[in-house]
């Protein structure tokens, strides 16, 4: 079973990559991060995709704002 945390980012360069527009430079969000990817999506929560990038994509346009919080995933047993 993988950790995985909930972490609120901030946009720092706009970009370059069409499957990422829709983020703005100097706005917060959030997302979380397992293994080294980061998944983050324009709205956490909302209708909108959710994208899976690595660590150096990921630090390429954002910087992790506060720290992470991690969570336990509960693994669900068929009775």
């Amino acid at each position: 079973m993988s950790q995985s945390s909930i972490v609120e980012f901030k946009c720092v360069s706009k970009p370059a990559i069409t499957s990422l527009s829709g983020f703005e430079v100097g706005k917060t969000y959030k997302g979380r991060t397992f293994n080294g990817l980061y998944q983050i999506s324009v709205v956490w929560g909302g209708h909108s995709p959710s994208l899976m990038i690595d660590t150096k994509e990921f630090s390429k346009y954002f910087a992790v704002v506060g720290p992470a919080v991690e969570v336990e995933k509960v693994q669900e047993v068929a009775a």
